[in-house]
């Protein structure tokens, strides 16, 4: 599961907009959106923010599909 995967699934576990999650994570909306979407890649300037708001790590992000990181 790629780093982008893993954030969209925290958002869809959650039922938190992306507008909210922008927001709270200092985000631009529209390339978060795109990238929960799979139009775009993460950068790694953003991950950051959204790792923490989480309560994950870097390596969680990476690493969620192989069986590292429960949801």
């Amino acid at each position: 599961m790629s780093a982008e995967e893993c954030i969209s699934e925290q958002v869809r576990n959650r039922g938190i907009p992306v507008s909210v999650l922008a927001r709270k994570t200092g985000l631009n909306y529209q390339p978060l959106k795109k990238s929960l979407q799979g139009k775009r890649l993460l950068r790694s300037n953003e991950l950051l923010p959204l790792a923490a708001y989480f309560g994950l790590t870097l390596d969680d992000l990476y690493h969620s599909g192989e069986g590292g990181r429960e949801a």
